[in-house]
């Protein structure tokens, strides 16, 4: 498979420009924090889960169930491998206690709806939304159970029906069913969710923007540890994805989607999650705001490097 660098560059520089405009509208007091937070609630509740079914809606079948079964459980070995660099990377990076647990937590998941939803998209074109569909039921099932553990540890009050029922993961289930069963919809259903998927990419980057424009440059500067952190989780640990993936992974399109999830920066809702679960929200919004500025150079460079190794 091959892929403009200058097109991924130049979508990503599209990406940053309107998280610049998020993040200045959050300064002039526009998008402020309550407008923010309801903004994410749209998205993670009606466009992105509209993306994912829009990805399946009336588009015909050229895989068997098994097929889409492996498919699956090749995102349950990518997670299986951040998870272990998870353990493994705080360890080497001599982090103390109380911060472990922000660090496994922005090591394993990363910004996959907000900002790698968006660039799949524009850079592998819908078809590809169908592979990135795959990692969300995991994410949601994962984020809200062992990633809860990871930030409150074994003080976390898990509730069944926010992992179970939340909107992510309902749009993920009744993608993959639509898709297995060749469910037929009206042109006016195919339209009306699509139009409603589409706003998931500016959406998002404000989201992200108005999200930084919160935080303290100076905080996130002072913590030094989150530099090789980074680079790590922005740059070797998806390239170590990638070569373990292609060892037995035939679908290029699978492939590129899985290392370009692994390479996106630390996921938002990691601060959420530590504001209310009482982990170390400074360090994850510290994160998120470096890994997510560095991102603008490592997602080209990963693409590039995984089109000269492959």
């Amino acid at each position: 498979m091959t892929v403009d660098i200058g097109a991924v560059f130049q979508q990503l520089i599209l990406l940053f420009l309107i998280m610049a405009v998020g993040y200045g509208a959050n300064k002039a007091g526009v998008l402020t924090h309550e407008l923010t937070r309801g903004f994410s609630r749209l998205v993670l509740s009606v466009t992105m889960p509209a993306l994912l079914l829009s990805s399946v809606i009336n588009v015909k079948s050229d895989k068997s169930t098994g097929e889409i079964l492996w498919l699956f459980g090749i995102t349950l070995i990518v997670y299986a491998i951040l998870i272990v660099c998870g353990f493994v990377v705080p360890f080497l990076l001599r982090i103390k206690p109380s911060q472990v647990g922000a660090y496994r937590y922005m090591t394993v998941f990363t910004n996959a709806a907000f900002m790698g939803f968006p660039v799949i998209s524009a850079v592998f074109g819908e078809k590809a939304m169908f592979y990135a569909m795959l990692f969300q039921l995991p994410f949601n099932l994962l984020a809200y159970t062992f990633g809860i553990w990871l930030i409150a540890g074994k003080e976390a009050k898990l509730s069944a029906k926010r992992i179970l029922l939340n909107p992510g993961c309902l749009a993920a289930v009744a993608a993959l069913l639509i898709y297995l069963l060749q469910i037929p919809f009206p042109a006016a259903v195919e339209g009306t969710v699509d139009l409603l998927g589409q706003i998931i990419t500016p959406a998002s980057m404000l989201i992200i923007g108005s999200t930084l424009a919160g935080m303290s440059v100076k905080q996130v500067f002072s913590k030094w540890k989150l530099y090789p952190f980074s680079l790590i989780t922005n740059i070797l640990l998806p390239m170590a994805v990638f070569c373990l993936l292609r060892l037995f992974v035939t679908d290029e399109m699978m492939l590129y989607v899985a290392v370009v999830i692994a390479a996106m920066p630390v996921a938002t809702n990691s601060t959420m999650i530590s504001h209310q679960y009482g982990g170390d929200a400074e360090t994850t919004s510290a994160g998120v705001f470096l890994s997510t500025a560095l991102s603008i150079g490592t997602i080209p460079l990963v693409v590039w490097l995984m089109q000269v190794f492959n």
